[in-house]
C-alpha cells in the first residue's frame, strides 16, 4: 500500500521526495499500516525528509491508527536524530497513544537506551503508566531491556545529541567573554534591534543539568576529572 512518496521518505531519498512534493502528491496518504510518509521518515530516522515534509505542510500531530505520533515511532525504532529534533522543537515528551504509552515507554520497549536517555533529558515522566499499568521501566523489564535502560538512567549510555549540546553550552560558558566585552556587544546590538520582553519558559532538564554542573564547579577548588552528562536520575555512589 505504499506510494513512491512513502518509499522516498523511508529510504531518505531527499531529491526524489522533493520532486514528488513539488508535483503536489498527497502528503497525507496512508499505507496499509496507516503510516503517512512522515511516519516512515520518523521510523527510519530520516530527519531531512521529515523536515522537508513539515516545511510543505505535513503536521507531526497526525497519528497513525494506534495513536502513535512521530515521536513515539522514532523512540520505538531507535530514530534518535528525529526524536531529539522533535523534542528540542517542543513536542511534549509525555504525550500518550491509544495504549497510554509515551515516547519513553516505546524507547524502553524497543531497547533503545540512547532514545530513553534523550527522553529523560527532555523531562520524561518515569511514573506514567500505560493502560496495562506499566511504567517505562516495567515495560523495559518485560522486553528484557531493564539493565540497558538502567545504564541510560545512570548516563552510562547517553543521547549523543543531548550530550553534544551539553558540551557546547558548557564550552560557551567556560569561554564566555569578559563582562566589559559583553556590555559593549550588547550595547552595539541594542542600537539596531528592539528586543521583545523575554517569555518566561520552564527550564528543561538539560538546562537544569548545565546550571547544576556549573554550580558544582564553582563550589569546588579541586580540579576533578570530567564527568559524563549529569542527568535527572543520575545515581551517585
Amino acid at each position: 500500500g505504499k506510494t513512491p512518496l512513502h518509499y522516498a521518505a523511508q529510504h531518505g531519498s531527499l531529491e526524489c521526495l522533493l520532486s514528488l512534493v513539488e508535483r503536489e502528491c498527497d502528503l497525507e496518504i496512508r499505507d496499509a499500516n496507516s503510516y503517512l510518509p512522515i511516519h516512515l521518515a520518523a521510523r527510519h530516522d530520516k530527519l531531512d525528509c521529515l523536515k522537508l515534509l513539515i516545511r510543505h505542510g505535513t503536521s507531526v500531530d497526525i497519528p497513525q491508527k494506534e495513536g502513535k505520533l512521530c515521536s513515539h515511532i522514532a523512540a520505538l525504532y531507535g530514530g534518535v536524530n528525529v526524536l531529539h529534533w522533535l523534542l528540542d522543537a517542543g513536542i511534549n515528551v509525555n504525550l500518550v497513544d491509544n495504549f497510554g504509552n509515551t515516547s519513553i515507554h516505546y524507547a524502553a520497549e524497543g531497547g533503545h537506551a540512547d532514545c530513553f536517555n534523550c527522553c529523560l533529558q527532555h523531562d520524561a515522566d518515569l511514573e506514567l503508566m500505560n493502560i496495562r499499568g506499566d511504567m517505562p521501566l516495567g515495560t523495559a523489564k518485560k522486553g528484557g531491556h531493564a539493565l540497558l535502560m538502567e545504564k541510560a538512567l545512570k548516563n552510562e549510555v547517553v543521547c549523543p545529541l543531548c550530550f553534544k549540546k551539553f558540551e557546547k553550552i558548557e564550552y560557551d560558558q567556560t569561554h564566555a567573554p569578559a563582562p566589559v566585552e559583553r556590555s559593549i556587544t550588547a550595547a552595539s546590538l541594542s542600537a539596531y534591534t528592539t528586543p521583545l520582553p523575554a517569555m518566561k519558559q520552564k527550564s528543561t532538564q538539560l538546562q537544569k543539568n548545565i546550571i547544576k554542573n556549573d554550580l558544582k564547579k564553582k563550589a569546588s577548588m579541586n580540579k576533578l576529572p570530567r564527568r559524563d552528562l549529569v542527568a535527572k536520575y543520575f545515581l551517585t555512589s
